[in-house]
């Protein structure tokens, strides 16, 4: 009888446990997020900035755990040089058009952008002095991506029913934690 009701309980979950993390779609403002995170992360040695100028971002249609996104966007790279020795440094700029990048969540629930990265047509320019773009980044097109605030981060909480009270499984909310402090 225990084995019966320990099957009845635990098949469900089965079913529905593995699909529940990969039921939130990731929003464009998270992918560029992370997409920017990562391309920060493969910044190459010597530049010391890297911009990523979106044009646009494209949500697909999702595949599983896989969420696709296609983009387009402008990457501008600034390394200092070595001012003393009269070599300012240079200043490269890729373009990433309509390229495709997959986003899904790793085994401990964290956002992953996959996917070709680095631009191979880029176009590189000598500094002409000290701290000056070769390539001034206000001259390219597209926009930086904005910083996801926690709201747009977590997926939303269904509207809650008339009467029904909000629960929360926060640690503490700011007030309770400085009252608390």
């Amino acid at each position: 009888m225990f084995q019966r009701r320990l099957f009845l309980i635990l098949v469900p979950l089965l079913f529905v446990a593995p699909g529940h993390a990969a039921d939130t779609q990731p929003s464009v403002a998270q992918f560029k997020q992370v997409f920017e995170a990562h391309l920060q992360k493969l910044k190459p040695d010597g530049f010391t900035a890297r911009t990523v100028l979106f044009q646009e971002v494209r949500p697909g249609t999702p595949n599983g755990g896989y969420y696709p996104f296609q983009v387009t966007a402008i990457l501008h790279g600034y390394g200092p040089g070595y001012p003393a020795n009269r070599y300012y440094g240079r200043t490269c700029v890729g373009k990433m058009d309509q390229w495709k990048f997959d986003m899904r969540q790793d085994g401990f629930g964290t956002w992953i952008v996959q996917g070709r990265m680095t631009p191979t047509d880029s176009v590189c320019k000598d500094n002409p002095s000290q701290g000056v773009s070769a390539i001034p980044l206000a001259g390219l097109p597209g926009a930086p991506a904005g910083t996801v605030s926690p709201a747009e981060a977590t997926p939303a909480a269904p509207p809650r029913q008339q009467g029904e009270r909000e629960t929360s499984t926060s640690a503490s909310t700011p007030a309770t934690a400085s009252a608390a402090g």
